[in-house]
């Protein structure tokens, strides 16, 4: 299971590259980790610690995270709020690349162009309980 949350879970006083070498040791993978940080085009703060980073670069460096290792489950809370167009673009490239691998993917969000854009089954909460559960239309 992976989990990007609505919060930044993220250790300010590391640095993006320690912050994910903290991760890879926990999950026991040995995944380059510069090229996690590529693939977000983020390399360039890898020595920054997360506290000097802006908003949008966290939120990077969080999708960065969630590519270390293999998961079956994706849980995505809010993932596109903060994120630059460009961000935008790696974000879904990387959902459209986990529903090719037949990975479950749960997108939490109020952005519903992007959600629907990636949706196979729609579920609309209203008042804390379910007021649509079918195909998006």
């Amino acid at each position: 299971i992976r989990y990007l949350a609505h919060e930044k879970q993220l250790y300010e006083p590391l640095t993006a590259m320690e912050n994910l070498r903290l991760v890879a040791t926990l999950r026991g993978t040995v995944q380059p980790l510069e090229a996690a940080l590529q693939h977000v085009g983020i390399e360039r703060f890898k020595n920054h610690k997360v506290e000097e980073l802006s908003e949008g670069t966290r939120k990077r460096l969080m999708l960065a995270r969630l590519i270390l290792g293999e998961a079956d489950l994706i849980l995505l809370d809010e993932p596109h709020p903060t994120l630059d167009a460009r961000g935008k673009e790696i974000l879904n490239g990387m959902i459209t690349k986990w529903r090719k691998e037949g990975k479950t993917i749960v997108l939490a969000s109020h952005d519903h162009e992007q959600a629907l854009s990636h949706a196979d089954r729609l579920i609309i909460l209203k008042d804390g309980t379910i007021d649509y559960d079918g195909k998006p239309k």
